[in-house]
């Protein structure tokens, strides 16, 4: 239930300092480890996600995986750190990038991190067993190029986990300014139907092997107080709240597989 990020509660002050963005004395930082280790990353999306992905996706010791809009690395590092996987990360943030890496020397983890658009991957044909890419294409304008270079660079037999979020077929103003707003989810839009990435993914050479439908009524609640907090600047009120959000979010597994539901992951493979 608090498995993502808690990876990082093993940062050294440097490394949480650049994190969280926030230069933190010796105290502050052992309370973040603290946290950290016990509830994770305070992101309630990731939180469900994560063990979801990871179980898809598998990472065995030595495979090569490629890591698809990394953000701050934490995919990327807990599968170099955990499974001994060899993790390429990828991402056009530098901010991002560089809380990454600082993370990836503090854990000494084997992860490597680049600033790449997934785009115009400079990487050979069949370079990676497996990729990972949470939340992404629904940022990228040209999504078939994207999937397109993904596939390209993907093994035949290997495993893509991709999750986008479900389409919503109308939205009102404030939405549509939502979702364009970089500052709050910076869609180009507003996501995906099943027939959609299915038939987009097929004419890459990559078939569906399995989806997961996520991202329910509760969550989604949870999720809108937390976005909340962010766009309003209130970060005490989110760490403390985070917690109970996230045990809230987590109310969705008691609800049927066919109701409400905001998100996929899915699992494709390369042919």
């Amino acid at each position: 239930m608090f498995s993502y990020g808690t990876i990082y509660r093993k940062l050294s002050d440097p490394a949480l300092s650049l994190l969280l963005g926030k230069k933190l004395g010796e105290l502050s930082a052992s309370l973040a480890r603290f946290y950290l280790g016990l509830f994770g990353y305070p992101d309630i999306a990731g939180q469900l996600r994560y063990p979801l992905a990871i179980k898809l996706l598998n990472p065995q010791n030595r495979e090569k995986i490629l890591d698809a809009g990394c953000g701050n690395g934490i995919y990327a590092n807990s599968i170099a750190h955990l499974f001994g996987s060899e993790v390429i990360g990828v991402d056009l943030n530098e901010e991002h990038l560089n809380r990454a890496k600082a993370a990836q020397k503090s854990l000494r983890s084997s992860a490597k991190f680049k600033k790449i658009s997934l785009t115009d991957l400079a990487f050979k044909p069949a370079s990676f067993n497996k990729i990972i890419s949470m939340e992404v294409l629904e940022h990228i304008k040209d999504d078939k190029r994207a999937l397109l270079k993904l596939s390209r660079v993907l093994k035949r037999g290997g495993f893509l986990v991709l999750s986008v979020p479900k389409k919503k077929e109308k939205l009102s103003q404030k939405e549509l300014e939502e979702y364009k707003n970089p500052k709050y989810l910076g869609h180009v839009r507003s996501g995906y139907s099943e027939d959609e990435i299915r038939k987009l993914a097929k004419e890459k050479g990559l078939t569906l092997e399995k989806k997961i439908k996520y991202y329910r009524l509760f969550s989604d609640f949870a999720i809108r107080i937390q976005q909340f907090f962010d766009l309003n600047g209130t970060v005490l009120l989110n760490i403390i709240t985070y917690p109970f959000l996230n045990l809230l979010a987590h109310l969705d597994f008691f609800l049927g597989k066919k109701r409400y539901f905001k998100g996929y992951i899915f699992l494709f493979k390369k042919q």
